[in-house]
């Protein structure tokens, strides 16, 4: 059975309750094709480099995501975000330069440039839509994805 990204969130979203982990997912999805991983990779306030966590996380799945892409033709997407704070533009750009940031990570890793798409949503797509400076950690993000037809 085929998952649609919408059902993948709201299951990731439900586990991550569960589990006690901060931070939700985002209710609804940009299209209807199926998500086969996603992964949330968090940023601090104004910075171009991942927290430490981040960088560990994707170390840690590194390997999966070459055997996916091995196995498909579809590319690795790289969706960037921010916070509430700053003007629209400066938030694409911000987003913008997250997502190069963690292509140039897979690159340096090992992922061919070619199959990595990425995508600047800037403060248009809040996981949280609070006001409060917990909300804006949860939202300065890139979120990756690996699409499968």
């Amino acid at each position: 059975m085929m998952v649609t990204r919408r059902d993948f969130l709201i299951g990731l979203s439900a586990v991550l309750t569960l589990s006690g982990a901060e931070g939700t997912c985002a209710a609804e999805p940009e299209s209807s094709l199926p998500v086969t991983f996603l992964l949330k990779l968090y940023f601090d306030d104004d910075q171009l480099t991942m927290n430490q966590a981040a960088k560990l996380e994707l170390d840690r799945r590194m390997a999966f995501l070459k055997e996916r892409l091995a196995a498909s033709a579809e590319p690795i997407v790289l969706e960037g975000h921010s916070d509430e704070r700053g003007s629209s533009e400066y938030s694409l750009g911000l987003a913008q330069r997250r997502g190069d940031a963690v292509k140039s990570q897979l690159v340096a890793n090992g992922i061919p440039p070619e199959r990595i798409v990425v995508k600047s949503f800037g403060k248009e797509r809040p996981v949280d839509p609070g006001h409060t400076k917990a909300a804006w950690a949860k939202n300065r993000r890139v979120d990756l994805l690996l699409i499968v037809p």
